[in-house]
């Protein structure tokens, strides 16, 4: 391979030095960095790869062969491919916090071998030849870098993974690669592409689709256009069978009633301290009771660090026959710490159906029964939510999150929402 903006020009009987050697390299160096970033992205983009996963204990590890990224918008301008001999990276996360993994650039030297060399102060200064043994090669490493403040803004440092641990264990590892073929951004999966000036105008050069300059900006600019034109949350999902409608639709439900009222007594619900305060969601234990609380709807915890306002808790007391739940919203976190919860209640009457259009089946949310769904507790901000299975008539499980996390896909649906002490239904 040649370069193509710039060549050496070499003449007849020329002497080929090492200079003309080197600017051989650099010029084709030059010419795919241009290339990179002109006609594919002028940003950094992982293209496939780089895998996180636990490893065991705070040690994660992530595949290397096989992997590949452009960093363009770094200071080592270059497309990357893991080899595939490549041994997988390892690093270990901080305890209890938010671990933020990048993937790092830095250029290496091996290949070590014998080279000879000429020395014009050998032989009483009349020169001679030395063999010593040198690196013949230059190459590209990657390697982990973490942090604990969040995404570094050194654009040679990549983001790749958010990992989250709690008690001398990983809990979760989020998605935070930018995909060359993905439109979603890393941290926002709601991102979208848009263009400024969408009029077309022969006399403004960069009105309308002018400005796709890279491959990079016309991917996801079309990909922006299938999500619209579907109506769906993300470019990738199914639409609907006809564009000009939905296929699932919310019937019944009874009287729906909404109440906030201040949370019973927990020291009568509490044995002791042994009752545990989990994530609702998750499974995921928050924290232990230290002490009871004085007054009603209080109790004091070892730690506040993973409670937050608003938060939607489950009070799990281990000391009960059966073991007894209760679901709380988090009012006040004082000294102590000594947390004030909430009752605040959606209840309804009836099952809710929703009618699978086209088709003979029906998705319940069950108000009664073996799996009851109601009451559904909301903390401020959250929304609940139910996946659907369009091939099945079957019972639904209500999901309760934080607005920020939920997540949009083609069956899902929300049940309710709340905003301050309103709820809204849908």
């Amino acid at each position: 391979m040649c370069a193509m903006m710039q060549k050496i020009k070499f003449y007849a009987q020329e002497r080929f030095v090492i200079p003309d050697v080197e600017n051989l390299q650099d010029f084709m160096e030059e010419d795919l960095q241009l290339y990179n970033t002109n006609y594919y992205t002028a940003t950094s983009f992982i293209v496939s790869g780089f895998l996180t996963e636990v490893k065991g204990g705070l040690d994660i590890k992530v595949a290397i062969a096989g992997s590949t990224l452009f960093n363009s918008s770094g200071a080592i301008k270059s497309f990357y491919v893991g080899d595939a001999a490549e041994d997988q990276l390892e690093k270990k996360m901080d305890n209890n916090t938010t671990n933020y993994v990048h993937i790092e650039l830095s250029r290496g030297t091996g290949s070590e071998t014998s080279r000879a060399f000429w020395d014009p102060t050998l032989n009483n200064n009349e020169g001679g030849e030395f063999i010593q043994d040198v690196n013949t090669a230059e190459f590209l490493e990657v390697s982990l870098y973490v942090t604990q403040t969040g995404w570094s803004s050194d654009a040679d440092k990549i983001p790749l993974a958010e990992v989250v641990t709690l008690l001398g264990a990983i809990t979760t590892i989020k998605d935070r690669r930018d995909l060359f073929f993905r439109l979603e951004r890393g941290d926002d999966p709601t991102y979208t592409y848009t263009l400024s000036t969408l009029v077309e105008d022969e006399t403004d050069w960069s009105s309308a689709d002018r400005q796709l300059e890279t491959t990079k900006n016309w991917k996801d600019f079309v990909m922006t256009k299938f999500a619209k034109i579907q109506g769906t949350a993300y470019w990738w999902e199914d639409p609907p069978g006809s564009l000009a409608s939905q296929l699932y639709r919310l019937t019944d439900g009874g009287v729906w009633a909404w109440t906030i009222t201040a949370a019973p007594d927990i020291t009568a619900f509490t044995v002791a301290q042994n009752a545990i305060v989990k994530n609702p969601e998750t499974g995921a234990t928050i924290g232990t009771f230290n002490v009871n609380g004085s007054l009603i709807g209080t109790f004091g915890v070892v730690s506040a660090a993973l409670l937050s306002l608003g938060q939607v808790i489950e009070l799990e007391d281990d000391n009960t026959a059966g073991g007894v739940t209760t679901r709380y919203v988090v009012t006040n976190i004082g000294a102590g710490p000594i947390v004030t919860v909430e009752e605040a209640r959606l209840t309804f009457s009836a099952n809710a159906y929703y009618v699978i259009i086209g088709t003979v089946n029906v998705n319940t949310i069950p108000f009664a029964g073996a799996t009851p769904q109601s009451p559904i507790t909301l903390g401020p901000e959250w929304v609940a939510y139910v996946d659907l299975d369009p091939t099945l008539t079957t019972d639904l499980v209500v999901h309760v999150v934080k607005d920020d996390d939920y997540i949009n896909a083609s069956t899902r649906f929300i049940v309710v929402r709340r905003y301050a002490n309103a709820v809204y239904i849908g």
